[in-house]
């Protein structure tokens, strides 16, 4: 619907057209009355003519808009709506997976056999490699509705489906109004399909587990071999290092099917109580899957763990240092602890000394300690906690202990033959002392001595001959 109004445009130009014709009739006083020089009457001229084009010009709309019938016009058009009934109901399904496959370009070639079989239509087909290593494929197919479940049983058995989304939309064909008695007609179904080489995908949830173990050698080909074997996981990285037989330690990076995550924890606490856990999950950014959980295992040797006690004792007048230091390694060993090399010596005063060094079990800590104070005079005693170490059942504690033997009466460095040695060696001192330096006066000294004599005797002989040839040439004496 339109409309026109021409009212103001006629109101307007009757008005314009009254005050063009006033200014015309004044030029013309002007010119009739002919006062002025010649050239303000021929500007005069000019504009009246300019004027009588303006006037003739607003007289012409004048016109016009008289010979209409109406100065406002209004326009309606009016439409019947549109209202059709739909001829069709159609039925759209769409599914979208997400499998994890040992071989992918084995399981794209399987997986387009299948939709041919199936009757289907294949729309895409594209494989390629990510840097990481990692291989994907992407198919896109129609299945026909009857054969769906056929070809999610094939699906299925490819690998393994980290995920699966079904959608399924009514759409009507001939009209939008509402569907009268209409069967519903379905489309082929709509399969995209992702494939991923389950080797390189990292698992969703993985755990990160520190172990303390009597036996770390022991416990790593266990949980290696039960991995590879008995639950069918990926072992990623393993390492086993034993630098000396009581610092061992071994990692393991490993992934096991999600289903099988139970079994293996109880596993791995066999192998000894965990000194930190900490789960990790991958980021929602990154491409991963659930249906594999992933561990990183680090196991200690107890040698290598901090002590949760330290014990610092000190044992004078000890019979027999050797002895029995041997004797409280042994206790020590008795105890389930391990014992260092001993380190034995001799001390200037004569002292034989021993020091041990040794890791046991927290519990026989207060045992040993009383033990080892009644071998000799305790003259030093510390013991220090460590709160920072685990507090588990292999939690152990550091005695370290130096014995000390008896003072001798007379020191191994003062006795009799000691004194006959010093001695000697002075008197050999003192003699070849003096032989260096008669041979230094012999070699030096000596000639430059029989030097200094000789010059001073040739001096002496040379002055007394010039005194004696004065004396015989000089003048006789005068005679009183």
């Amino acid at each position: 619907m339109g409309s026109a109004d021409v009212t103001k445009h006629y109101t307007d130009t009757a008005n314009e057209l009254r005050a063009a014709r006033a200014v015309e009739k004044r030029l013309l006083d002007i010119i009739d009355k002919g006062k002025g020089d010649l050239k303000d009457l021929i500007a005069a001229e000019r504009e009246l003519g300019v004027w009588r084009t303006k006037i003739e010009k607003m007289e012409g709309e004048i016109r016009y808009y008289d010979n209409q019938v109406a100065l406002s016009t209004l326009t309606i058009n009016l439409v019947e709506k549109d209202i059709l009934t739909p001829s069709a109901l159609v039925v759209n399904a769409k599914e979208q997976w997400r499998v994890e496959v040992d071989n992918v370009p084995t399981a794209r070639q399987t997986t387009e056999k299948a939709v041919a079989d199936l009757q289907g239509r294949l729309i895409k087909s594209d494989e390629k490699q990510h840097p990481a290593g990692q291989v994907e494929a992407i198919i896109h197919a129609e299945i026909p509705p009857a054969k769906k479940d056929a070809f999610r049983d094939i699906l299925k058995k490819l690998g393994i489906p980290s995920a699966h989304e079904a959608s399924q939309s009514q759409t009507t064909e001939g009209g939008s109004g509402r569907p009268l008695d209409l069967k519903a007609r379905t489309n082929d179904v709509v399969f995209e399909i992702t494939l991923n080489n389950v080797v390189n995908i990292r698992p969703k949830n993985s755990v990160v587990l520190d172990l303390a173990s009597k036996d770390v050698s022991a416990n790593y080909h266990k949980l290696r071999d039960a991995i590879l074997t008995q639950f069918k996981g990926q072992l990623r990285d393993g390492k086993l290092n034993e630098p000396d037989k009581q610092k061992v330690t071994a990692f393991l990076e490993f992934n096991v099917p999600t289903d099988k995550k139970e079994a293996m924890d109880k596993l791995i606490a066999e192998a000894g109580p965990f000194l930190r856990r900490e789960n990790v999950q991958a980021a929602i950014t990154d491409i991963s899957t659930e249906q594999k959980s992933g561990y990183f295992v680090s196991l200690y040797s107890v040698a290598t763990i901090a002590p949760r006690e330290k014990v610092v004792l000190r044992l004078d007048d000890v019979v027999d240092v050797k002895a029995k230091a041997v004797e409280l390694a042994e206790m020590a060993r008795t105890k389930n602890g391990q014992v260092s090399k001993p380190a034995s010596g001799l001390t200037q005063q004569g002292q034989t000394t021993a020091h041990l060094v040794m890791r046991v079990p927290l519990s026989a800590n207060e045992t040993l300690v009383g033990q080892f104070m009644k071998e000799g005079k305790v003259v030093a005693w510390n013991q220090t906690p460590n709160p920072k170490a685990p507090d588990n059942e292999l939690a152990t504690a550091e005695i370290d202990v130096t014995l000390l033997g008896g003072i001798p009466i007379v020191p191994s460095d003062e006795g009799l033959g000691k004194k006959i040695s010093s001695g000697l060696y002075m008197a050999f001192w003192v003699f070849s002392n003096c032989i260096v330096v008669v041979i230094i006066g012999i070699g030096g000294v000596l000639p430059w001595v029989l030097t200094i004599w000789l010059g001073y005797k040739a001096v002496c002989w040379l002055t007394g001959s010039a005194k004696q040839v004065t004396v015989v040439q000089g003048p006789p004496a005068a005679k009183p």
